[in-house]
């Protein structure tokens, strides 16, 4: 049966790191938004180029290297196709050693597997996730495909909350990493997740109250 959700009571705590995992049009997006609504300076990058968040500017890289970071709260980074193509990442790692110089900041990658190869992944997405806590940034990875996202996205992740998931194998490497059961996430309606804390049982079904959440 499942279950409505006060966000309060899975909200991550600042400078943790999450996992968001669903398929397209599962509810992952909308979910978070949500938890971003919480954070005071929040920096997405949207490899998609689909977001469009009221209360959020969108600025390509060229732009992004010179604003004041402290006057623009909530960023939208919309990486070009020639940017997401580049064999050596030269512009997206960029961005992530931008997003870490910065420090005090939620970074939301929303599709993580757009800009990584398995375990071949921006050098800088790494130190966001394994030092970022030192300078105030947490990390939300985002993905429809699991299988094909590093494994430090998850492993290091304190939060993991997991959509309905399409594969097989994307499901299999949540139910390996996270440990909730494959068949648990196929089972899935659209808005219901999964939450897996890295310490404590794995909660839901959840229904995240969609208007209540997102109300300014």
């Amino acid at each position: 049966m499942t279950e409505p959700v006060n966000l309060n009571s899975i909200l991550p705590a600042r400078g943790d790191r999450v996992g968001l995992f669903g398929q397209t049009g599962s509810g992952k997006t909308t979910l978070a938004r949500a938890l971003l609504k919480h954070r005071e300076y929040v920096v997405v990058c949207d490899p998609k180029r689909k977001i469009s968040w009221p209360g959020y500017v969108q600025v390509d890289l060229r732009t992004l290297l010179k604003i004041d970071p402290l006057k623009y709260p909530k960023i939208i980074y919309k990486p070009t196709l020639a940017e997401i193509r580049d064999n050596k990442g030269t512009a997206i790692n960029a961005f992530f050693r931008w997003v870490f110089e910065r420090e005090r900041c939620t970074l939301y990658v929303d599709e993580l597997s757009l800009i990584s190869r398995g375990d071949d992944y921006p050098s800088y997405y790494g130190v966001c996730l394994q030092q970022g806590r030192e300078s105030d940034v947490e990390v939300i990875s985002g993905s429809q495909r699991p299988m094909w996202i590093p494994q430090i996205a998850m492993s290091e992740a304190e939060h993991l909350y997991c959509f309905y998931l399409k594969l097989a194998q994307d499901r299999n490497r949540i139910e390996n990493v996270a440990g909730i059961p494959a068949e648990e996430i196929e089972a899935l309606a659209k808005q219901e997740f999964l939450y897996a804390p890295q310490e404590g049982a794995i909660v839901g079904p959840l229904r995240l109250q969609i208007s209540s959440q997102l109300a300014a």
